[in-house]
């Protein structure tokens, strides 16, 4: 009697081991990450794993401009959801005020999550999100020389071979902005000064 409920018992957890096993190993069977053609794009490097992590490092410096394409594709055995987090170095010599992230709105993937930001600069604050647009301001700015990290969730509701395109562009202050509060900062002076 044991005998027989031992068989069925191991026959149960064979068969279970085997249904966890293919369901472990669904979602990304590939990702891969390159610039988009003909774009200026900065130094960087990547890695990604099959349960769905990529992490990017980017150093951006004044060649690259203020905005760029990263374009990222592979092979889904599923409809999984892709966490990315990007570690971006700004080596452009300005600071940042703002990041944003852009999807093809003509395209089925979209941000989903709670983003979130960090980094040596304390990080920015999600101002915006919608399913193709994500927008980080300050209040901490991102100075020349630190590390802004973003962490962000893209469903690719994809079997088989996915490709989508991500915008990314920084925002800095405007000259225009920079002169007006350097003429105030002038006028605050004179008036103390006249007191």
């Amino acid at each position: 009697m044991i005998r027989r409920h031992l068989g069925v018992y191991l026959t149960c957890l064979a068969v279970g081991l085997f249904l966890l096993a293919g369901s472990a190993h669904a979602g990304f069977t590939s990702v891969h990450v390159s610039g988009a053609p003909g774009d200026p794009y900065p130094d960087y490097s990547w890695n990604a794993e099959e349960d769905g992590y990529l992490g990017v490092n980017e150093v951006w410096d004044s060649s690259v401009g203020s905005d760029y394409g990263l374009n990222v594709w592979g092979e889904t055995d599923s409809d999984p959801v892709i966490t990315i987090t990007k570690d971006i170095l700004n080596s452009t010599g300005s600071t940042w005020i703002g990041y944003s992230l852009t999807l093809d709105p003509l395209d089925t993937d979209t941000f989903v999550g709670v983003p979130s930001s960090g980094g040596t600069s304390g990080g920015m604050t999600l101002d915006f999100q919608d399913d193709y647009n994500l927008l980080w301001t300050t209040p901490n700015e991102v100075l020349p020389g630190e590390t802004v990290t973003f962490t962000f969730q893209i469903n690719v509701p994809d079997t088989g071979a996915f490709n989508f395109s991500l915008g990314q562009s920084v925002l800095v202050p405007e000259p225009a902005a920079c002169l007006l509060a350097i003429c105030g900062l002038f006028a605050a002076v004179g008036l103390w000064r006249r007191s």
